[in-house]
């Protein structure tokens, strides 16, 4: 028999590849839309997630929010 916890976990990481998914899904889409734009696609591997403390949905966009954050700042030092 699975534990509550384990089907919790279980759960999470369907939900996070699945969001995943259809992001990178979205993504293509525009790219094939119009060739001009290039969109990066994520890695649905919820091992490569969970290095980054990233469990679920919403581990996953504050650390995309979060790494956005980064990048700007960082931008702004260099410019």
């Amino acid at each position: 028999m699975i534990s509550k916890n384990k089907l919790s976990k279980i759960f999470k990481e369907l939900n996070l590849i699945n969001y995943i998914n259809e992001m990178n899904e979205k993504a293509q889409k525009r790219m094939d839309e119009n060739p001009d734009v290039w969109i990066g696609k994520l890695t649905n591997d919820p091992d490569h997630w969970a290095g980054y403390g990233v469990y679920c949905i919403s581990d996953l966009l504050n650390y995309l929010d979060a790494e956005c954050k980064h990048n700007l700042e960082k931008e702004e030092r260099y410019v």
